[in-house]
């Protein structure tokens, strides 16, 4: 299936029904983040895409303002 048909939260959704939810997964997947546990405590685990053009435009977006937003 091509990822343009899917969409995120089709992708999300597919990535959720794919993903381990057990021992050491604190809150599994949402929208953009998971709560995980490892032998030194624990992490938030997050990816997300910025995409000019659809997210920002760099004719008015400065570069410390998409530094910040990302």
């Amino acid at each position: 299936m091509k990822l343009s048909r899917l969409g995120e939260f089709g992708l999300i959704e597919e990535i959720r029904r794919t993903t381990a939810t057990g021992r050491g997964v604190r809150i599994g997947i949402g929208d953009d983040c998971a709560w995980v546990n490892h032998p030194v405590g624990s992490s938030l685990i997050t990816v997300d895409l910025l995409i000019e053009g659809v997210h920002f435009d760099l004719k008015w977006t400065s570069f410390d303002a998409l530094g910040h937003k990302s």
